[in-house]
């Protein structure tokens, strides 16, 4: 974990405290919000309020010496995980578990992560879904708008897409069976999963021009 080093004002002097170079939420650069929790024995808590993705992260530091900190914990402590700013704003369930499914992936859960990548795309296109407006939060939260039919029902128009979308829900299908029917290795899965955010992301980016 990439670690840089900012000011905190406690309320009469500036102190230099160490904080993750990432969010461990979202992965964008860290600038967040710092506020102190509680100090134990010879460590400080504190929390991150990171602007991005508009949730928390936290830690402990060591009390070196009266004005500067080092970082000993950071929670989550999870891997870290390059995302499209244009997702965190617009896509938040997509990144969840996307990052979870990476995480996943690194600790050699393979099934695990297999199942996590095809969720991800399911909400990649129902967050794309919302976004564009295309139907309201409470139709796309409905248990039956499956994979499977918002493949059919978002991506109607494009048969290459939807094709590559079917087969990341098939194969991802697989890593949630107690016989698992492919060979066909997490790796494969994983290239067209990124592909798919591709194309997402240009979606996205033409909806959201540069002002």
């Amino acid at each position: 974990m990439e670690i840089i080093t900012c000011k905190y004002y406690t309320g009469s002097r500036d102190i230099v405290i160490e904080i993750p170079k990432y969010c461990p939420n979202c992965g964008i650069g860290n600038n967040p919000k710092n506020e102190y929790i509680a100090s134990i024995n010879n460590c400080t808590v504190y929390s991150h309020f990171c602007n991005p993705c508009k949730k928390y992260h936290y830690s402990v530091q060591d009390n070196l010496t009266d004005s500067t900190r080092t970082l000993l914990l950071v929670y989550p402590n999870k891997t870290i995980v390059d995302i499209d700013p244009v997702f965190i704003e617009h896509a938040p369930r997509f990144v969840e578990f996307y990052s979870e499914a990476v995480e996943a992936e690194k600790l050699g859960l393979v099934n695990i992560a297999g199942t996590g990548y095809r969720s991800a795309i399911e909400c990649l296109i129902k967050d794309y879904a919302l976004h564009f407006e295309l139907d309201d939060a409470e139709y796309l939260s409905n248990p039956r708008l499956t994979f499977n039919n918002a493949i059919d029902r978002y991506v109607k128009d494009d048969d290459l897409l939807k094709g590559a979308l079917h087969f990341i829900r098939e194969i991802g299908n697989h890593y949630t069976h107690w016989s698992k029917e492919t060979d066909i290795p997490l790796s494969v899965l994983k290239s067209y999963v990124e592909i798919i955010i591709q194309i997402f992301k240009s979606k996205f980016m033409l909806k959201h021009l540069p002002s």
